[in-house]
């Protein structure tokens, strides 16, 4: 449903009032930074989220700062976005920061209104036969519009910069700001651990492997289905799948875990809102992903929270990110994309490392993470681009 009202915020340039626009607030990477770039908390802006398609927040938002277009996937682009520009004009922004290919596109409605638009990327590549026709040419047309329309384009990360660069987006409109989590939750818990295991009926000593992602093509559950399978009948543990579509209602991932011979060793819990108590639980987690990651948000909670990692050199996405994720890695533990018999290893491998090792002392990794990839240090970089972008810094240069 579309609210109408009057804006509710004194915007300054020191205090802007920043609309995000994005397709939706479904779990999702880019979803949860913004999520917890909105929540207030020391962030010196106002922030309004406004989605394109119509549904709920996945994520807690207040009340008075959610607002929806009501748009159906089918309308997303084609549909006329006058709602948007009524909205705008209702609630006054100083900054219009657009998120993900489609937000980022239907931003354009609002180019003419003489409001600093930023974009936002959080992937590297799309895949020519998973990815939807309609997105890649998206991705195509703001390329184009990158050169007019945004006055910054924000990255996840340097390769997801360059790679859009190559493509086409204007170069001296981009800007990187690393995802940063709230490192507070994530720690190694040893009564969550013993209670979720015991409530999932992993016994003590017992292999855990995880994968925290919704099922798509691009997180590769079948990959790490498969590598699974191949570890030794007295290695092999459970496999604990969450994320949106992880569940027994899935027919496509049943059939895989059948075919694969693991079906009574798999626990499907679907989309989970104790994701922090899930990684204390959990002895490996792993990240499949075959194509298009920047910046995975899960690397770093799980690296937080002393968890091992196993993933694609794909799934980390960043050479610039793979510095943090190393100090709970070996080189060992990167594997390429679509070979189980390696990401088999590699779980091998890590079970063997940290085997002798206890949990908290992984998560002496904690430290850098607070130094180069803590919430507070994004909510700053952030505050310092919508300055920017309002004149509330010097010259209006942003310096990320």
């Amino acid at each position: 449903m579309l609210l109408q009202r009057t804006s509710m915020f004194n915007a300054t340039p020191m205090n802007p009032h920043v609309l995000h626009l994005i397709p939706s607030m479904e779990r999702g990477g880019a979803e949860r930074i913004l999520a917890s770039i909105a929540a207030g908390q020391g962030s010196q802006a106002n922030h309004t989220i406004v989605t394109l398609l119509a549904g709920e927040p996945f994520f807690p938002i207040a009340r008075e700062k959610f607002f929806t277009l009501g748009l159906s996937q089918r309308s997303l682009v084609l549909r006329p976005l006058w709602r948007l520009r009524h909205l705008i004009a209702d609630l006054k922004p100083s900054v219009i920061h657009a998120w993900l290919y489609h937000g980022n596109f239907a931003s354009v409605a609002a180019a003419r209104l003489g409001i600093p638009i930023i974009w936002s990327i959080h992937n590297t590549t799309l895949s020519a036969t998973h990815s939807k026709r309609m997105t890649r040419a998206i991705n195509r047309m703001c390329a184009a519009l990158s050169h007019g329309v945004p006055m910054r384009i924000v990255y996840a990360a340097q390769r997801a910069r360059s790679l859009h660069e190559q493509l086409g987006y204007a170069k001296q409109h981009g800007v990187v700001i690393a995802n940063g989590i709230d490192m507070a939750p994530f720690r190694f818990d040893a009564e969550s651990r013993h209670r979720l295991r015991a409530e999932l009926g992993i016994k003590d000593g017992e292999l855990a492997v995880g994968c925290v992602a919704r099922f798509d093509p691009q997180k590769n559950q079948e990959l790490i289905i498969n590598a699974f399978a191949r570890l030794p009948a007295q290695v092999a543990g459970k496999l604990v799948l969450v994320g949106r579509g992880c569940t027994a209602a899935n027919a496509k991932l049943r059939g895989w875990l059948v075919r694969a011979g693991v079906a009574g060793r798999a626990i499907l819990m679907g989309e989970r809102t104790d994701v922090a108590a899930v990684m204390s639980a959990l002895d490996v987690l792993v990240i499949g992903s075959s194509y298009g990651e920047a910046a995975p948000v899960v690397a770093l909670e799980a690296a937080a929270s002393g968890l091992p990692l196993v993933s694609t050199d794909v799934g980390l996405g960043m050479t610039d990110g793979r510095e943090a994720v190393a100090l709970v890695l070996s080189p060992s533990h990167i594997v390429p994309v679509e070979d189980p018999e390696r990401m088999a290893q590699a779980l091998l491998d890590v079970r063997a490392r940290f085997s002798a090792v206890g949990r908290s002392e992984l998560a002496a990794s904690r430290n850098l993470l607070l130094a180069d990839f803590s919430l507070e240090r994004m909510r700053a970089q952030y505050d310092e681009l919508y300055r920017s972008v309002t004149g509330g810094l010097e010259h209006g240069e942003c310096r990320t």
